[in-house]
């Protein structure tokens, strides 16, 4: 009976181990973006992100998947282009030029070996969400994989992600 309840007890702490560690993921849509910004902005830290992913139309490969993120670094908030996954790396050139026609700069950062395009300051939910909605052409109300760190999203201390397929009152986030 001992070694059943040790075994017993060793399997609840790794499983209670195994999920504090673990980056939890939600369901968004483009629409969300503002309100994802606005509770990084009010509950968030250093290090603390949101990374949403999709695969563009006409993809059919996970590898080819796009990631964007949000990030506070150093105490700024601000929209991460990572040079990690395949698509990224492909399409820096485009997500710059895109980013231009709209009026933004994205700068060249790295970080522990990763590079990555960097935007602070003013309508960040913006850049965002157009990259997502007529760069690649993702409908208003797709659903998107959104992993969160750091921050308060889909519990009782966030805002109902409830905008899904409305458009943003204002992008000025």
């Amino acid at each position: 009976m001992t070694t059943a309840l040790i075994a017993g007890i060793l399997l609840i702490a790794g499983v209670l181990f195994f999920k504090s560690r673990v980056v939890p993921s939600f369901s968004v849509t483009a629409t969300d973006i503002p309100a994802i910004i606005n509770q990084l902005r009010l509950t968030g830290t250093d290090e603390s992100f949101a990374d949403i992913g999709f695969l563009p139309p006409g993809s059919a490969d996970r590898g080819a998947d796009v990631h964007i993120q949000y990030s506070i670094d150093k105490g700024l908030l601000g929209f991460d282009w990572v040079l990690i996954v395949p698509r990224n790396i492909a399409d820096e050139e485009k997500v710059i030029a895109f980013a231009a026609t709209l009026g933004h700069r994205l700068e060249k950062q790295e970080m522990n070996n990763v590079r990555y395009l960097r935007m602070t300051g003013d309508h960040l939910a913006e850049l965002g969400t157009k990259i997502i909605l007529d760069l690649y052409q993702i409908p208003p109300d797709a659903k998107l994989d959104m992993t969160a760190q750091g921050f308060a999203w889909g519990s009782s201390k966030a805002p109902s992600p409830g905008a899904a397929g409305k458009p943003p009152e204002s992008y000025d986030v």
